[in-house]
Order: structure tokens, then sequence, then C-alpha cells
């Protein structure tokens, strides 16, 4: 089945502080308001966020779509860093870099111990320390149910996802979602590297196009139908 993309985001910043909210600029906030509606709005119980690629914007985009949970829905929201192999969140948002999902996931810790709280509302889990396997521990943390437990604490759950490409678990990982948005950032990653990620999903993804252009390029149009 062909898809379309749920929307464009033209704002390519990530949480530069602007006075209105501590951790993700107005302006991201703003670009994030359609695509948010379109993967369930105030009714998203989960949600994965992928892309091809490092740098597409992905983990922006998801830290905006928890944000505007509490901030436009008045829902509680746990932001989950899945992307074990390359952590970012913790330095990003001045959280404690562990204990995280892969203490979680060895059983070292309990899962209070591993939900920071971010602002009002919302809050995350960082992917922690994983040692020298990373899949094992996305391995543990699925087989132990880490996202339907915070499914019982949270109106919704967002899992930062590890990008499809380079990362051998990538793609199986995306698929363990129903709802999933593939974030494309046009005119920087290369047409290939997008067409082979897309295709390596079995469910075709929502789509969210990352770019300053105001048309949706042909190769794209082609791609998703």
């Amino acid at each position: 089945m062909a898809v379309k993309p749920v929307a464009k985001v033209s704002v390519l910043v990530g949480t530069d502080q602007d006075g209105a909210n501590p951790n993700v600029a107005a302006a991201m906030l703003d670009a994030c308001r359609a695509p948010s509606l379109a993967v369930g709005g105030p009714q998203m119980r989960e949600l994965g966020v992928t892309s091809s690629i490092y740098g597409e914007g992905r983990t922006s985009i998801a830290l905006a779509l928890a944000v505007l949970q509490s901030q436009d829905y008045g829902r509680t929201a746990v932001l989950v860093e899945m992307s074990v192999e390359a952590p970012a969140l913790a330095q990003r948002l001045h959280l404690a870099p562990a204990p995280g999902l892969c203490e979680w996931a060895y059983d070292e810790v309990s899962l209070d111990q591993v939900m920071q709280p971010l602002q009002e509302g919302v809050s995350v889990v960082v992917a922690g320390n994983p040692g020298q396997t990373p899949a094992r521990a996305i391995s543990e943390s699925l087989r132990r149910g880490l996202i339907g437990q915070l499914g019982k604490r949270f109106d919704s759950v967002i899992i930062d996802l590890p990008p499809v490409s380079g990362i051998p678990w990538g793609a199986a990982l995306a698929s363990e979602f129903a709802n999933l948005l593939f974030v494309v950032r046009s005119g920087v990653t290369p047409a290939s590297t997008v067409r082979k990620a897309y295709a390596a999903i079995p469910t075709p993804p929502k789509v969210l196009l990352n770019s300053t252009s105001s048309s949706l390029p042909g190769w794209l149009r082609r791609l998703i139908g």
C-alpha cells in the first residue's frame, strides 16, 4: 500500500532554548503539531521514530512529539532512547547518563530508577550503558516488556529508535512498532539510502519529510507512491 508523507518539517533545530520551553524550541514544536496529529494526537499510545541514517532529525522530532503530548493534550509521555549504540539524550537534556534502558534490561535496577523527569508530564528513559553487547540490551528490554510496562504508567510512549541503515538490528527493531514514523531529511540523505531503508521495513511506515524545500522531491514521490 502506498503512503503519503504525514507532514513536512522545515525547521532543522534541536533543543535550543528560546524561553517558551526549556527543552524544545518553539519553532520545532510548531512544525511538529501536524505530524503529532497524524500519528494519533491525543489518542496515541505508542510511537516508534526512526530514519535511514543518523543526522536526519529523528531524535529532535521524537522529543518534540513527547513534549507536545503534555503541552497540547495534557497527557503524560515518556521518551525512550533505544538508540543504545550511540546515546545522545543524556548529554543533550542534561540528564544522568545512567541508569537507563540497558541497566533495566540486565535487571540491575527497577523501572522507577530509570525514569528521569524532564518537565511536567514528560519523563525520559536514557539508553544507559550497553557494555559490549548493545543488541543484547535491546533484545532483553523487549523480552522483559519495557514498552508495555511504561504504557501502564504513561498515556503515551515514544521510542527514539536507531536508524535502519548501518545498524544490524535497525530494521528488525523498527518492525516491532505498528505505529512507526520514518523521518527523511530530503536533500541531504542520498535517495538510494532512503529507498533501501524504507524497503527494509515490512509494513510501510508513515513518512515525515524533514526539508527546507517547499516541494516533495520526485524520487520520494515515486518511492512512496
